[in-house]
């Protein structure tokens, strides 16, 4: 388990949701052709090594345009943390440090 699981369809997305329950899921949004995403991606594949507690995602807005913009996606990346199914927090753009603090806060809770 080296990075992100992809998710490449909605039912894939509520399947994820619902199996992790009380786990914290990390998802991120972004899109092949998104310079900042491509930087964000090493920083993810790295958490994936340093919380193998918590879930990681990697959904293209692309590919899921309507469930991105039922999110309220309006800039990529933006990194989403689930619990229970609802979003708690988020990151907008490549900031490790705050992504990492909220990790490390949202995981325990």
């Amino acid at each position: 388990m080296g990075s992100p699981v992809a998710i490449t369809t909605e039912a894939d997305w509520h399947a994820e949701l619902k199996d992790n329950g009380n786990k914290l899921v990390v998802a991120k949004f972004g899109a092949s052709w998104c310079a900042a995403c491509q930087k964000l991606q090493p920083i993810l594949d790295q958490a994936v090594k340093t919380h193998p507690d918590v879930r990681f995602l990697d959904i293209d807005v692309d590919q899921l345009a309507d469930l991105a913009a039922d999110l309220g996606v309006s800039s990529i990346p933006t990194v989403f943390l689930i619990k229970n199914g609802k979003v708690i927090d988020q990151v907008l753009g490549i900031n490790e440090e705050a992504l990492s603090e909220k990790i490390e806060t949202h995981k325990n809770e």
